[in-house]
Parts: structure tokens; C-alpha cells; sequence
């Protein structure tokens, strides 16, 4: 993935979930595909660019997978949980 690939994907989320609402709610797993998932599991570059707001976002989000993203997505999520657990900006 290019550089440009990951900013348009942390632009992208940070439209989607960069909002100045302060909890998630359930329609948050149409945000969090198994393809954006894996962008940002895949690219060490997406979680760090991202506000602390769609972080936690994010993070919290995780609670909303359904079961088949879970699954599917299980070795990328616990790249991201890495990536959040290491990140030294927030």
C-alpha cells in the first residue's frame, strides 16, 4: 500500500467515525469492514495518522463485529490492538 493509499484510508475514517460524537453505535460495523480492517492492520502508517477520537473509535468498534468479521478478520484485529497498545502519540 502506497502512501497515498493510507492517507485517503485515514481520511476516509476520519470522515466516518472523526466526529465529535463521543460513543459508537452499532452502525459502526458497516464502517469497520473486513477490508478496511485489514488496510489498517496491514499498514503501519493508518493508526498512528489517525485523531484520537477515531482511534478509540475504532477500538471500541471492535465490540460491534459481528461474529463472521471476527473471525475472518481475527489475526488483523489483534494487529491493530498491537499497533494501539504501542502507539506512542496518544
Amino acid at each position: 500500500m502506497t502512501d497515498a493509499t493510507a492517507r485517503d484510508t485515514v481520511i476516509w475514517l476520519r470522515n466516518k467515525i472523526g466526529n465529535e460524537e463521543t460513543w459508537v453505535s452499532k452502525g459502526i460495523k458497516q464502517i469497520l469492514t473486513p477490508e478496511i480492517l485489514i488496510k489498517v492492520a496491514n499498514h503501519q502508517n493508518i493508526f498512528p495518522m489517525l485523531p484520537t477520537s477515531c482511534k478509540i473509535k475504532l477500538l471500541l468498534g471492535i465490540l460491534h463485529l459481528p461474529d463472521t468479521t471476527l473471525e475472518k478478520c481475527n489475526n488483523h484485529l489483534s494487529k491493530i490492538l498491537t499497533q494501539a497498545f504501542n502507539d506512542d502519540h496518544d
